[in-house]
C-alpha cells in the first residue's frame, strides 16, 4: 500500500500561508489590518487553517498507523510509535525554545524590557523585564520542556505558536489507544 497522499502536501502548504498571514497582520503589518478587513475577513479568519492541519493530521496518522494498531496496543509498538513522534517535533521544538531562552538571557543581562511591536506597544506591554513578560516567564519553562504547555499554562508561553505541538503531542499519546475503536 502507498502511504503517500500527494495531494495533501500542496494543501498543508496552502493551508500554512494562511496561518503565517493571520498571525503576521498583528505582528508585521499591523498597520493594514483595519483597510484589509474592510474588504475580506478572509485573513482574519485565517485562524481556521490550523483546525485543516489537525483533521489532516489525523487523517494521515489513521492512513498510516491502522495496520500496526489495529489489533491492539502493545507497550512496546505505543513506545516505538512515541519515540517516532518525539524525534519528529521534538528537536526543532527545543532548538526554538532554548534560543528564546538565550535571547532572554541576553535582554536580562542588558537590562532590555519586553517590546512586542506596536500593538504590544498601545496596550502598555513595553519595557517589561525580561523573564517576566506576557509570554516569557521562567514559570513556564518546565511545562514548555516537557511540551505540555497547552494544559498546564492557561496563557500563551514562550514560543506562542508551538500550543498547537502540545496539543499535538497529547494527542499522540492516545492516538495508538483509540485505533483498535
Amino acid at each position: 500500500m502507498n502511504k503517500q497522499i500527494p495531494i495533501l502536501t500542496p494543501l498543508r502548504g496552502f493551508a500554512a500561508l494562511c496561518v503565517v498571514f493571520f498571525h503576521a497582520r498583528l505582528i508585521f503589518f499591523v498597520q493594514w489590518k483595519e483597510p484589509v478587513s474592510e474588504y475580506t475577513h478572509f485573513i482574519e479568519n485565517s485562524y481556521l487553517w490550523v483546525d485543516l492541519f489537525f483533521v489532516l493530521s489525523g487523517f494521515v496518522m489513521m492512513h498510516i498507523y491502522q495496520q500496526t494498531f489495529s489489533k491492539g496496543v502493545t507497550v512496546a509498538k505505543w513506545r516505538y510509535f512515541m519515540w517516532l513522534r518525539f524525534a519528529r517535533i521534538y528537536p526543532l521544538f527545543l532548538v526554538t525554545l532554548l534560543i528564546l531562552v538565550l535571547w532572554e538571557s541576553i535582554k536580562y543581562f542588558s537590562a532590555t524590557g519586553f517590546y512586542g511591536g506596536p500593538l504590544f506597544d498601545s496596550w502598555g506591554m513595553s519595557g517589561i523585564p525580561a523573564f517576566a513578560g506576557p509570554f516569557n516567564r521562567s514559570d513556564t519553562l518546565m511545562s514548555n520542556f516537557t511540551m505540555l504547555h497547552a494544559v498546564i499554562n492557561k496563557d500563551l508561553s514562550w514560543n506562542i505558536s508551538s500550543w498547537s505541538l502540545s496539543v499535538e503531542w497529547l494527542c499522540y499519546m492516545v492516538f495508538p489507544l483509540l485505533i483498535p475503536m
